[in-house]
């Protein structure tokens, strides 16, 4: 029903976006005599007769045959009603995807590419702007797509459907293959210490305080802690908080424990740690063993009389702690 600039034909299909070529059509002798004169492509069409036919079949998309370009096999998916979010209106979207025959575990394929609508009147073509997209094995399709409302599509006045035919295409500008850096992480929720565990601490002067000061060093769930305050920020605005675990030796550098935790100060005429607190779920690891707040509290509200955080030199700290989990990085 159509055909293209590479190949001999293309291929319709109302099938939902799952669709993709199978390993037997991507590898086939039919098409191995063509690798030598599609390499040196940059830009393929598609060219769809009976396009009006295509559309009353409905919402689906259409895969087109595959076509190499630098080396690489790649096909469009067409889908001549599409529907965006919120949007009643019909627009015509066209994706471009790599073939699971090129791709490869430890490659990432980063190209440069843009869609076309042409124009079969005035050569005033539809293009978008260049995309750039890293294909891989879990990212094979580009996930911004051309689209364009099906209603100017339609339009006599456009040029882009003429005699019942359309003409799509996409331009590589640009496709560099690059060995793959990935890294992967399990992360494990279980309930090592479900149930948190508080620590306090009096500080009895607290104009005393360097910047930084750190408190003693305490156990809650297994491990050993200490929080670390700086009671003025460089512009003297703020006091920041911070909990830090020790890391054992023992444990991995590649490991973590996800922990849930917070941070208050208390009002020490009330002893209320209901107020203001720094919450966290965060993983604590050799490498980021610390988290916490910078900006955790205004001194003005700090030294405020009448909220009663501070009462003379007095204050009173106290962090919160959960292992609720652990995790391992490969």
């Amino acid at each position: 029903m159509g055909n293209s600039s590479i190949t001999a034909g293309c291929r319709g299909s109302n099938k939902r976006s799952d669709v993709a070529p199978s390993h037997a059509e991507e590898g086939s002798n039919q098409r191995s005599n063509q690798v030598s004169d599609e390499a040196a492509q940059t830009t393929f069409k598609w060219r769809i007769d009976n396009f009006p036919s295509l559309l009353d079949r409905g919402n689906g998309w259409t895969i087109s045959r595959m076509f190499e370009i630098s080396g690489l096999r790649w096909y469009l998916r067409l889908n001549p009603r599409d529907t965006k979010s919120g949007d009643e209106e019909e627009h015509v979207s066209i994706v471009l995807a790599l073939s699971v025959a090129s791709v490869r575990p430890n490659r990432v394929v980063e190209a440069t590419f843009r869609f076309r609508i042409y124009d079969q009147l005035y050569g005033k073509h539809h293009q978008q702007q260049p995309v750039s997209h890293v294909f891989e094995i879990a990212s094979r399709c580009c996930r911004t797509p051309c689209i364009v409302p099906l209603a100017a599509l339609k339009d006599k006045s456009s040029g882009f459907l003429v005699n019942n035919t359309c003409v799509f295409g996409v331009e590589l500008i640009k496709v560099v293959a690059a060995k793959a850096n990935h890294k992967s992480e399990v992360l494990k929720i279980n309930s090592v210490c479900n149930a948190p565990q508080v620590y306090t601490w009096n500080i009895e002067d607290f104009f005393a305080l360097k910047s930084p000061s750190y408190s003693p060093e305490f156990e809650l769930c297994g491990h050993k802690w200490f929080i670390t305050i700086n009671p003025s920020d460089e512009n003297g605005t703020y006091i920041s908080l911070f909990l830090t675990m020790k890391v054992p030796d023992t444990l991995h550098r590649n490991s973590a424990n996800l922990v849930q935790f917070s941070i208050c100060i208390k009002k020490l005429e009330t002893g209320d740690n209901n107020g203001e607190k720094g919450k966290g779920q965060c993983e604590f690891s050799k490498n980021y063993p610390t988290w916490g707040f910078r900006r955790f509290k205004t001194l003005e509200d700090f030294k405020d009389p009448s909220i009663g955080y501070l009462v003379k030199t007095k204050c009173c700290i106290e962090a919160q702690v959960a292992v609720i989990g652990t995790s391992k990085m490969d």
